[in-house]
Order: structure tokens, then C-alpha cells, then sequence
């Protein structure tokens, strides 16, 4: 509201000033699919793992090229900071193995790193347990089949003690390996949550259009506005703006 007024006794009264939103609403029972990030990092704008609010802790994982780096003498555990989860998650980053032929999968030089999920501080239950193939081109995990490559794999975690979560998830990454060689880096790591939201219109049998969002002692109250409304609504607002000083 611009006033451009020349005289005291020239007055304008504003009272009861209401904002309202118009907006499409869904048959009765209707469910949405909403996606949530609760947790994110890239390791761009962090010098080590645990500078991140996104990790608890790092071992002595270091980060290099903007990404989590481990290797034989800068393992141990990377640990993600515990989320609050209510719905069906997934965990997902990118993976990349630097000489994948450095590796070995047995004997006591044997190389492994393990992708664990906890709930609620509950036991720790692997999700894989990642080690050099045959022919030491990729490192592969045990019960998914997922390979970490040298040229980058983007890997994805759902289902199973990851649908319907509710309570703090917690991830982390266990690395042992022997060797300064033996390198495998994480990146852009996301836990998103998707849950079903069950969407209500009024009573009646409208199926859609668009309704008045108004409210009564606080509490959106959704109100079915009328095509003869909306028509005078739309004059109001022309009526309005050709009024406006500019």
C-alpha cells in the first residue's frame, strides 16, 4: 500500500488486513510422496571429515580433491551424524578406488572396508562389506554386489532395515587396509527420507479446484471459492493495480 497524501486532514483507515492463498487440493484420501534430505556433504568447503555437522567423527580419514580419502595408514571408522528418521530411507554417495590391482582379498594383508547402519543406537548391522575382486578391477561389496570402481560408482542403500525408520540413523565407514597404496575415496554423501502424507480436502464432493485458505484461531480452515468469486476477486486486483502509484 504506497499513500501519497498532501494534508493532515486527509485520512485513510487500514483495519483487518487478512492474507489468503489459493491453491489445487487433491480428491479426499489422496497420499503425496514427500522426499527429505536430512543429511548432506560434499567435503568441498571442509579440510578434514569431521570439520562436517554431516560427520561424527572421521578416524584418520583426511579429506583430498574434495572428497573423504582413506587408505592403509589414514583408516579406521568415518562416521556419519546421527539423523532423526520417521519413514523410508536412503543412503547414497559416490565411490572411487584409486589401483584397485593394490588390493588383496585374503591372508593377512587382506583389505576390506564395511558399510554399516545403525538404529537408535542399537547394534551396528552391515549393509556390505567391500573387497577386491578376482580380477582386481573393482572392489565389491558382499551382499549387494555394488563395485566401487576406479573410474567412480554412485551407490545407493533402501529397503530392508532401512524402510520405515523411526528413531536416530547413524551410518559409517570401516577401513582396514595394509597399505599407503590402497586408497578409496567418498564423496557427496545424502540420506534423503520419503514418507506418505495423506492429504484431506473438505466435506463434499468437490474432486480438486481451488479453494480460500483462511484461518480460525490459528488453524488453516480451507474454503471452496465459487467461479462468481473468483471473477470479482480478479476485478478487485485490476481495480487495485490501476490504482497503484509507481
Amino acid at each position: 500500500m504506497v499513500s501519497d497524501i498532501t494534508s493532515g486532514n486527509e485520512y485513510i483507515k487500514i483495519d483487518n488486513v487478512s492474507v489468503t492463498a489459493t491453491q489445487e487440493v487433491p480428491e479426499d484420501g489422496t497420499t503425496e510422496t514427500v522426499e527429505t534430505v536430512l543429511l548432506c556433504e560434499d567435503f568441498n568447503d571442509v579440510s578434514d571429515p569431521d570439520d562436517s555437522a554431516a560427520i561424527e567423527s572421521d578416524g584418520g580419514w583426511d579429506v583430498q580433491g574434495g572428497a573423504a580419502r582413506t587408505d592403509g595408514c589414514n583408516d579406521g571408522i568415518l562416521k556419519t551424524a546421527a539423523v532423526e528418521t520417521d519413514g523410508n530411507a536412503t543412503f547414497s554417495f559416490d565411490a572411487s578406488v584409486d589401483n584397485a590391482c593394490n588390493f588383496e582379498s585374503w591372508g593377512w594383508a587382506a583389505d576390506c572396508m564395511t558399510l554399516q547402519v545403525r538404529i537408535d543406537e542399537d547394534n551396528w548391522k552391515t549393509l556390505d562389506t567391500f573387497k577386491v575382486n578376482h580380477g582386481k578391477t573393482a572392489l565389491v561389496g558382499n551382499q549387494t554386489g555394488n563395485e566401487i570402481t576406479e573410474g567412480g560408482s554412485n551407490l545407493s542403500y533402501s529397503g530392508g532395515v532401512l524402510d520405515d525408520v523411526k528413531g536416530d540413523l547413524q551410518f559409517r565407514f570401516v577401513s582396514d587396509f595394509t597399505s599407503s597404496n590402497e586408497v578409496v575415496r567418498i564423496d557427496n554423501i545424502k540420506l534423503t527420507e520419503t514418507s506418505e502424507e495423506v492429504v484431506d480436502t473438505p466435506d463434499g464432493d468437490c474432486e480438486g479446484g481451488q479453494y480460500d485458505v483462511g484461518y480460525i484461531a490459528g488453524v488453516p480452515v480451507l474454503k471452496p471459492v465459487s467461479e462468481d468469486q473468483l471473477k470479482t476477486l480478479d476485478e478487485e486486483v485490476e481495480d487495485l493495480l490501476d490504482d497503484v502509484i509507481v
